[in-house]
């Protein structure tokens, strides 16, 4: 049967919507994988600043805080007790035993302490500060002596963040062998002992 002009019509139309909607699905698909490939390189980009940002600034520990660009230091240190192992960097012949340490850092520098007596002179107890970065005082490395109480131990002394920057510049309570006992006031680097005796940096 021939068709009318109204079936011609209609299987045009036909044909055109089946072709627009082919066309749609391709530009859908497209934009599809278009918007997957974006995704991916988002993804990579991301996972490439966090590789940085760990590579730049590592994982801070427990009450450590990041200091500002142009710091001395890159991150706040909570003041802190240390172990007898930790005066890796003093010689044997300036402080041995080592009975352990403290330290506390800010931005703008660290202070440590340790404790024990001197290597050549065991009798004599000896309190070494060390200070890195920018700091009022002129001196990087100082001993305190005290002679005759044998090797000193640290018994108080502030611990915590909020300490890092006020502590380096507080008070640190010791005892020794012998039973004699003192403060160490980093503002000075000056020992008290008990009996109110006051003893200067050996060097």
């Amino acid at each position: 049967m021939p068709r009318t002009r109204q079936g011609k019509v209609l299987a045009g139309v036909a044909l055109a919507v089946a072709a627009g909607t082919a066309a749609v699905g391709l530009v859908v698909n497209a934009s599809n994988t278009t918007f997957e490939r974006i995704t991916t390189t988002e993804s990579r980009y991301a996972r490439r600043l966090e590789r940085e940002r760990q590579d730049h600034h590592p994982h801070f520990r427990p009450g450590e805080r990041p200091c500002p660009h142009g710091s001395v230091e890159s991150r706040t240190r909570p003041a802190q007790m240390l172990g007898p192992g930790s005066a890796t960097t003093i010689p044997m012949g300036e402080l041995y035993p080592v009975r352990g340490g403290w330290a506390a850092g800010a931005c703008f520098g660290i202070t440590w302490v340790w404790a024990g007596a001197s290597g050549e002179h065991p009798s004599t107890g000896r309190l070494v500060i060390a200070r890195s970065g920018r700091w009022p005082h002129p001196r990087i490395h100082v001993d305190v002596d005290v002679p005759g109480s044998g090797p000193l131990k640290i018994t108080d002394a502030p611990l915590g963040p909020d300490a890092a920057i006020s502590a380096q510049r507080g008070e640190l309570e010791f005892t020794s062998k012998s039973g004699i006992t003192g403060t160490l006031d980093l503002s000075t680097d000056t020992i008290t002992l008990s009996t109110g005796e006051v003893i200067e940096q050996t060097r």
